[in-house]
Order: structure tokens, then sequence, then C-alpha cells
């Protein structure tokens, strides 16, 4: 649960995305503060104990904040911008340095953040390749704009693997005549593929760099990540 990586409780919705592939990706999307004090932050308790058990079975939308968001999320995502944000090649989601970022953003923004574990990454399924990380952002992105998002209230944030997976994601859309409102690549690099070679499990497991002892076999691989 997104409450057990230092996230308030009820801030934050618990996402499983289909996409259109098959794979399920799980996803964070975390309202702007100014939205979650105003519309889902427990009030402080005026009534005993006892009465407000009894208030909570008759009215529970009022006292499981997860729900309540759940049910007021489309007006979340009309009246405050959004950042769809790609992390990096290491880590999930839930690391904490990026739980922090999102807290920064949602307070200091006043923005929603929607994040996803790319395939192969967290509790995402299947495993990472470049087609599937822009197809794994667009699944975000269609999310977002069901739900009733702008594209022009969406900034497409990237850092390090993001920002090819970012790019792919906007170049995408506008051949089809969508901008967001921007796009911002944090420490960006030139191939997708590369980046993808030095992948790590948890941030300290390379999976590829062992079988580049073996130059046939890992040249096999990593052609198969660019499919």
């Amino acid at each position: 649960m997104p409450e057990h990586y230092g996230l308030a409780p009820g801030k934050t919705l618990n996402l499983n995305l289909t996409t259109p592939d098959g794979w399920r990706i799980g996803g964070w999307l975390v309202v702007a503060d100014s939205f979650y004090q105003t519309h889902i932050m427990p009030s402080p308790p005026t009534q005993s104990f006892r009465d407000t058990q009894s208030e909570s079975s008759k009215h529970p939308d009022q006292y499981d904040p997860r729900e309540r968001l759940s049910s007021i999320l489309s007006l979340a995502l009309q009246t405050h911008p959004t950042i769809l944000y790609f992390h990096g090649n290491s880590m999930t989601r839930a690391f904490h340095l990026r739980t922090r970022l999102y807290s920064t953003l949602t307070s200091r923004l006043n923005a929603n953040v929607l994040v996803i574990d790319y395939r192969g990454f967290g509790d995402s399924e299947g495993t990472p390749s470049e087609k599937g990380l822009i197809l794994d952002a667009r699944t975000a992105w269609d999310w977002l704009i069901r739900k009733g998002a702008r594209p022009e209230d969406i900034t497409v944030l990237g850092e390090s693997l993001g920002t090819g997976v970012s790019t792919g994601l906007v170049a995408g859309l506008e051949k089809e005549g969508v901008s967001p409102r921007s796009m911002v690549l944090l420490a960006p690099y030139s191939s997708i593929t590369k980046l993808l070679e030095t992948y790590n499990v948890g941030g300290n497991f390379p999976i590829l760099r062992p079988l580049q002892s073996f130059p046939f076999l890992f040249n096999y691989i990593v052609r198969s990540l660019e499919h």
C-alpha cells in the first residue's frame, strides 16, 4: 500500500492498468495537496469513539479516505494539473527518494502525480523492451484522459530511462495531433536499449552484466530488447 512508503492515507490511489498487449502494470495516482486537504483528509474527531464508529458504519466513504479518493478521482484530474512521471532504470515507484519527489510536486506545484512501474519493474508483469515501455507510457496517458484529465493540463516528466519513454510517448501523441502541456527531461541519454542493458533489479542485481562474458548470448538478448 502507498501508505507504507510515507504517503498520506487516502492521498494516493493504487492502480492496476492493463496494456493493449495484455500485461498488467502497477501505478500510483497521488493527488494535489489542496485537493487532498479539501476533499479527502479526515476532519479531527469531534465525537466520542463509540459515536464515531456508529457514524462510520452509516457513511463509510467519510471514514475511508481511499474509497473517498476513488469516488472523486475525476474531479481531481479536472481541477488540477497532472504530472505524468516516468522514473529511471533502477528501483521502483516506491523508492524513498521518489516518494519524496511525489510529495514535493503535489505540495509545491499543487499538481497530481501519476507514476507507473514499467513492465518487469516492481509489481508490474512482463519483460522490459523499448516498444513495451513506450506502450506502458501510452497506457498511463490514456487512463488519465479517460478519467477526465485534459492533454493541455498534463506535463510529462521523465528521468534517466524515463526520458526516452517520455520522448517516445510525446512523439507518438504529436503524430496524432495531441500535445501535452509540456515535457521535462531529467538526465537524458541517447539509447534506451543501452540503458536497459544496465538494468539492475532493486538497484543491486545487474541482469545482463554477467552475460557480457558470453558475447553471442549477450548480443542476442540485446537484439531482443530492441523488439
